[in-house]
């Protein structure tokens, strides 16, 4: 029920002030990038995470920042058997941090849900997800709840979320927080880099 997930999503990129660059001109990277004028300038680059089959028909719930920005038909969608499906987004929730897209695939095997309300402060749980895209495709990580209801201001926005020592990893987001019956309890979404546990 686990999937990767890739994009291309379109970055903005920062303006350069002054006129000619030998530099750029050496490495041979465009003169009119980063004009200074203004205009806003964008590059390509490829974004990677996880996602949770939710249903049999193919909606996936992943991380909004996971496919934010990504360009028409770039985002695609792997599998545990390695077959590949361009996906659809269906909705979005920055706020949140949470989107949901659509495969045109029929009888996957959906996650089970359980009930986050229930959690108590070291129960234990394993995050699930792509760490570095498919080379470690469906990496398991263990880990206790070390809190909950935790609130964490993320790009102007609060989210209330777990806390766990489960260790995340790029390509860890959108992957699903599971609980020792295999049922997920949460999707993995951030990391904080000034501690060794995980939220």
């Amino acid at each position: 029920a686990v999937v990767n997930i890739e994009a291309i999503q379109q970055v903005e990129m920062p303006q350069r002030r002054g006129g000619y660059d030998p530099f750029l001109e050496f490495f041979g990277i465009p003169q009119d990038y980063g004009r200074g004028d203004g205009r806003p300038q964008y590059r390509e680059q490829r974004a990677g995470g996880s996602g949770v089959i939710i249903s049999g028909d193919g909606y996936i719930v992943t991380n909004n920042h996971v496919v934010a920005d990504a360009s028409e038909g770039s985002i695609v969608v792997q599998l545990y058997s390695g077959e590949e499906y361009p996906a659809a987004i269906v909705g979005t929730d920055s706020m949140n941090d949470v989107a949901l897209l659509k495969i045109d695939a029929e009888e996957l095997t959906p996650a089970q849900f359980g009930d986050s309300e229930e959690l108590v402060v070291v129960d234990e749980c394993f995050a699930i997800g792509n760490p570095l895209s498919v080379r470690h495709q469906s990496t398991f990580s263990n880990g206790i709840i070390s809190a909950l209801n935790r609130n964490v201001e993320v790009n102007g926005y609060s989210m209330t979320l777990l806390q766990t020592t489960a260790a995340l990893n790029e390509g860890s987001s959108g992957g699903p927080l599971i609980n020792l019956y295999g049922q997920v309890i949460g999707i993995d979404n951030m990391k904080i880099m000034s501690s060794t546990s995980t939220v």
